[in-house]
């Protein structure tokens, strides 16, 4: 995984009260499974130079399934968007950080 994707993988799964090893992991419970699809959406928005198979293999998926891995996830992420108001606050929680991120390039300190 990149330094600048591993950076913001860290501080999303600070906030979301997750480990990284779980999310990078196969884990299907789902606060795993719910940190993991905001990541997976947030390193979509940040990282546009990357094709989805390249953040898929940050996630140490398969070579032959990180693009839909990365497809599903994006999927699963508006819908539950959608219907599900805790996920939507974790959402917004994560969205400040990554603001922040992108706004100043820096990566808070805690």
């Amino acid at each position: 995984m990149l330094l600048e994707a591993k950076e913001v993988v860290s501080e999303i799964c600070t906030e979301l009260n997750v480990q990284m090893s779980d999310v990078l992991s196969k884990s299907r419970k789902r606060p795993i499974v719910e940190a993991r699809a905001i990541i997976l959406n947030e390193l979509n928005g940040m990282f546009t130079d990357k094709t989805l198979s390249a953040i898929g293999l940050w996630f140490n998926r398969a070579p032959t399934s990180a693009h839909s891995f990365v497809i599903y996830n994006l999927k699963m992420f508006k819908e539950q968007m959608q219907v599900n108001k805790e996920f939507r606050a974790k959402y917004e929680s994560v969205k400040c950080i990554t603001g922040w991120i992108n706004q100043y390039n820096y990566i808070p300190q805690y």
